[in-house]
């Protein structure tokens, strides 16, 4: 028998441990993109060729695809492993912002992303309400994001529109708040069965929480570090 005690110890410590995993991912990312933005020659490697940001792009797509199919197949280790070469992968592509934005400006918009990330997370983990009309609705939303990123790619004045960015921070908080609240219904599922199992969703849970931080702190990087 399990008490409530033990049942919020074991939460806490699911939460902490997808936090830890996901602050691994990012100092990854922020470190490989710091020091590819410092090097000409890996400068020049990626972005000589235009094909080579798409190529590294479908690389992370394929990682993201493994991890959540495989993940009874893999390890706790191969699923960190994986984690890791994403977060590597992102980083190279990353290193353009070092190039395109201030470092004073980069500092600042972080700190903003980790404040609205960390409200939103709030909001998802003391939410009494289910929050899945709210995941259902930010991820039809995110459908047509992308669509205007595509377009934006033919169509530059479309994905410029500041209108583009705002939206783009309101769905990804909104998705932060339902992924939180997922999580701790993922520890609930998995509460009391494989240790295993339950620290490679963690792995998954911290992908997904990377993946909100990263488009909220790059959305706000575009609204507020225009010339």
């Amino acid at each position: 028998m399990y008490n409530d005690v033990t049942y919020k110890k074991s939460e806490s410590n699911f939460i902490n441990k997808t936090f830890m995993y996901m602050g691994m991912a990012l100092l990854i990312t922020f470190v490989t993109a710091f020091i590819t933005a410092n090097s000409q020659t890996m400068l020049n490697i990626i972005f000589s060729n235009r094909m080579i940001p798409f190529v590294l792009f479908g690389a992370e797509i394929l990682i993201v695809v493994s991890m959540g199919r495989k993940i009874n197949k893999l390890s706790r280790e191969q699923m960190l492993g994986l984690l890791i070469v994403y977060s590597i992968l992102n980083g190279l592509t990353f290193s353009a912002i070092f190039i395109l934005y201030t470092s004073s400006s980069i500092a600042t918009v972080f700190l903003i992303a980790a404040a609205m990330f960390f409200c939103s997370a709030m909001a998802g983990i003391t939410a009494k309400r289910d929050l899945s009309v709210v995941g259902k609705i930010a991820g039809m939303a995110l459908f047509g994001l992308i669509a205007i990123a595509i377009i934006g790619m033919f169509v530059p004045q479309v994905a410029a529109n500041p209108l583009f960015s705002v939206i783009g921070v309101i769905v990804f908080c909104a998705l932060t708040a339902y992924d939180m609240q997922k999580i701790k219904r993922i520890h609930s599922s998995s509460f009391a069965g494989d240790p295993e199992r339950a620290n490679k969703l963690a792995v998954m849970a911290a992908l997904s929480l990377y993946l909100d931080f990263i488009n909220i702190f790059l959305y706000l990087l575009r609204l507020f570090s225009r010339d």
